[in-house]
């Protein structure tokens, strides 16, 4: 099972999961976030998903099947593998 999100972790997710290869700055802009702001959601997710990457992130909310139900968004994670 999966652990919680924050409703901001799941933004900066939702746009991960989307363009899996944006730069933090990337992801910053998409979400209206401060680049900083972005980097310590994506270090609280991997330490909460216990991996040290973002495409370690990205498989690994893949693999489980990650949708909405677990953060507040996404119903096909899986149309992105």
């Amino acid at each position: 099972m999966l652990p919680s999100f924050t409703p901001r972790e799941s933004d900066v997710l939702e746009v991960l999961l989307r363009s899996p290869g944006l730069t933090n700055k990337g992801l910053a802009r998409s979400v209206h976030m401060r680049e900083g702001t972005v980097k310590i959601h994506i270090a609280h997710v991997a330490r909460k998903l216990g991996v040290s990457t973002k495409a370690e992130i990205v498989a690994t909310l893949i693999r489980a099947g990650y949708d909405r139900s677990y953060s507040g968004f996404y119903s096909h994670a899986l149309e992105y593998v």
